[in-house]
């Protein structure tokens, strides 16, 4: 009866186990991780990016304010992130990023570097206006913060009923809000994307540079391949071309 009961508390603590870490792999949303003893982190699974909040972000060696800095990322810069330092305390947490994708100068391959996560917009996605939009300094007002935007895409940073808190500027910080009701599909019928940086498109097959994109860019989503996503830019046109781009400058454009 010992043996059945000490039987039975081991099993209940494996599902305890079992639930504490399925609590904690979904505690940041969708993003599954697991923790790394060696590194000390919390390591997401799969690929996640992030886009820079602040006017100018500090990249360090180790998740302190701290720590030295090994260069600084612009605002709307993105980046490829890797590993988080703590869970349930967001403004405290680090994020262990690939530093050659935060664009540090004479970063070597594969090496990486911790940035705040509070000013870092993880997993970002853009909406698109396709009328004239107001921009509001508080949800549920009407205090214009600016005047009205037409056919813009904007950085979402956080949701909620009927409203969107968005990047008020594409190249510098500050939130503002807009209405959902204010956003509607770029192109009904097919997945976008949107290009958060300038980058380099190659070629579809070679793998040779075959154009350069810039930054709030939009095109059609064909597939993911490892770190690049395949794209077709300007679809229907004259000039319409396919090819891969790094999946860390591209965003989604949604509803």
């Amino acid at each position: 009866m010992k043996r059945r009961t000490r039987f039975l508390s081991f099993a209940l603590a494996l599902v305890m186990l079992s639930v504490l870490f399925v609590s904690q792999a979904f505690a940041d949303g969708y993003a599954l991780y697991y923790w790394d003893p060696a590194m000390g982190l919390y390591m997401y699974n799969g690929t996640h990016t992030g886009i820079v909040l602040c006017t100018q972000l500090t990249v360090r060696e180790k998740p302190s304010t701290s720590a030295a800095s090994l260069g600084t990322v612009k605002n709307g810069h993105p980046m490829l992130i890797l590993g988080i330092s703590q869970i349930g305390n967001p403004n405290n947490a680090f994020y262990l990023v690939d530093l050659p994708s935060c664009g540090v100068k004479n970063a070597d391959p594969g090496s990486v570097g911790y940035v705040k996560a509070s000013l870092v917009k993880m997993d970002p996605y853009f909406v698109a206006t396709t009328k004239s939009t107001n921009l509001y300094a508080t949800p549920w007002s009407t205090d214009y913060k600016n005047g009205e935007q037409n056919n813009r895409f904007f950085l979402v940073i956080e949701e909620y009923p009927n409203w969107y808190a968005v990047q008020t500027a594409n190249d510098s910080a500050g939130t503002s809000f807009i209405r959902t009701s204010d956003v509607g599909w770029y192109s009904s019928g097919v997945e976008k994307r949107v290009i958060t940086w300038e980058t380099p498109v190659y070629d579809e097959t070679t793998w040779a540079q075959i154009q350069t994109v810039k930054r709030l860019t939009v095109a059609s989503f064909v597939t993911v391949s490892g770190d690049y996503t395949l794209l077709v830019f300007n679809e229907g046109k004259s000039n319409q071309f396919r090819g891969w781009v790094p999946t860390y400058c591209v965003a989604p454009l949604v509803n």
